[in-house]
């Protein structure tokens, strides 16, 4: 949907609800809206409010449509579920009947083939677990932008800024054609945190990304038109969540433990509660305090997951006009 760009720095955007597939999402910038034809049908607000809300319904519908398809081809009594499989021109034409552009088709493949390039493979229920223990329930964190430049343009300056100081970004797999970036699925290593500290000084960024071990990110490239691509970054949360989770339930457990224990033995010594009562209180202590470190880490946590969605924008920022002005000056980074 577009919206007028203001001529300001861009606000930290606020995050939109979790899609199913279980991803925060940011909108990193507004969109421009191109000049009104004279001739053109025109809409008053509740007018297109409703062309949305049916068109929603109506994309709704074909993924309802898709996956009815789908069940009905897995609960065939002639098909094997376990050994039946889709040719690519399938899987195209099925969503292509199901209503869905066969270019979201193709961002799908690239996505789902990114996926497979994680540091560490974390299983469903690892991902759960680790979940709820750091109320972090999403798996990726994805933030986008729409750059008023072609995509050869944008991926010109992403080579600019990318490996530049302070982002550090190196490539690592590209999934598509390697001879044409700007058409593929790139996956770039996130410096971390035994990057932050350098001769140069602290590199924030890189402090920030390590905070909840946002250490792999995937970029994709979407033309709108020959004047504008959408950009979409997308960080995978569930090697972090999961190392997280062992790293906070240790702390919370051996600092409760270590503060009960200290309580039961000074009791011991200084009331005249008996052992029994001395023990209960040691308990009690001990869970309290171990509630608040618990406490205390998922905060933690939820704070860098918002500061890697900040870092992220102001890379596309910086991307942004970058590829509008040729990088002949140093852009706004969201500092200052």
């Amino acid at each position: 949907m577009d919206r007028t760009r203001q001529k300001q720095k861009p606000a930290d955007p606020a995050p939109i609800e979790s899609d199913p597939q279980r991803e925060l999402r940011f909108e990193a910038d507004p969109v421009e809206v191109p000049s009104a034809d004279a001739t053109e049908q025109t809409f008053d607000p509740s007018g297109a409010e409703e062309v949305w809300r049916i068109a929603a319904r109506l994309q709704a519908d074909a993924a309802r449509r898709l996956e009815e398809r789908s069940r009905s081809i897995a609960d065939s009594p002639t098909v094997d579920a376990d050994s039946h499989r889709f040719t690519l021109s399938e899987v195209k034409a099925i969503g292509d009947e199901a209503g869905i552009d066969p270019q979201y088709i193709e961002l799908a493949l690239r996505k789902q083939a990114a996926d497979q390039h994680v540091p560490q493979a974390v299983s469903g229920k690892m991902s759960d677990t680790a979940g709820r223990f750091l109320a972090t329930p999403e798996e990726h964190l994805s933030v986008t932008r729409v750059i008023r430049a072609g995509k050869q343009q944008v991926l010109d300056a992403m080579q600019r800024v990318f490996p530049s100081e302070p982002y550090h970004l190196q490539l690592l797999e590209v999934i598509g054609d390697e001879t044409a970036l700007a058409d593929s699925t790139m996956i770039f290593k996130v410096p971390q945190v035994e990057m932050a500290v350098s001769t140069s000084g602290i590199n924030v960024f890189a402090y920030h990304m390590s905070i909840a071990d946002l250490n792999r990110m995937t970029v994709t490239l979407h033309s709108i038109d020959e004047e504008r691509t959408e950009v979409s970054i997308q960080l995978d949360l569930k090697y972090g969540k999961w190392r997280n989770f062992k790293v906070g339930s240790w702390i919370t457990g051996i600092f409760g433990s270590a503060i009960g224990f200290l309580v039961f033995v000074v009791g011991l010594k200084k009331m005249a509660l008996g052992l029994m009562g001395v023990a209960g209180i040691a308990a009690m202590t001990g869970l309290i305090l171990g509630y608040g470190i618990y406490w205390g880490y998922r905060l933690a946590y939820r704070s860098g997951i918002r500061k890697g969605q900040r870092e992220i924008t102001d890379l596309l920022a910086q991307v942004d006009v970058t590829a509008r002005t040729g990088g002949g000056f140093q852009g706004w980074t969201g500092e200052g």
